[in-house]
């Protein structure tokens, strides 16, 4: 009686999610790339890739970085909107016009 396996070697390391065991995958963007873009292809992928796989079978983002950056970016534009909305108030306030002349 034997054992037989398919693999070449003993397992040293194993994901699990939920203590389901599953099969992990990085994606990296290259230097110079735009982070937003590729995470935006990487989704879009995933999605198409879901729709063809079998039923029980699926495939999901654990981990994504670029969240952060796009709420960021979003914040960034609120502050700048604040701050120009502000600027003139204050213009208005103390000169009595939204110009200083």
């Amino acid at each position: 009686m034997a054992i037989v396996e398919d693999g070449f070697a003993d397992a040293t390391t194993i994901a699990r999610l939920d203590g389901i065991p599953f099969q992990a995958l990085g994606v990296l963007k290259q230097r110079g790339t735009n982070a937003i873009s590729v995470a935006t292809g990487v989704r879009a992928k995933v999605a198409e890739i879901q729709a063809s796989l079998p039923p029980g079978m699926k495939v999901d983002i654990l981990f994504d970085s670029t969240i952060f950056i796009e709420e960021s970016v979003h914040e960034i534009e609120l502050e700048l909107g604040m701050a120009v909305v502000l600027t003139a108030f204050v213009c208005w306030l103390f000169l009595g016009s939204l110009s200083a002349r």
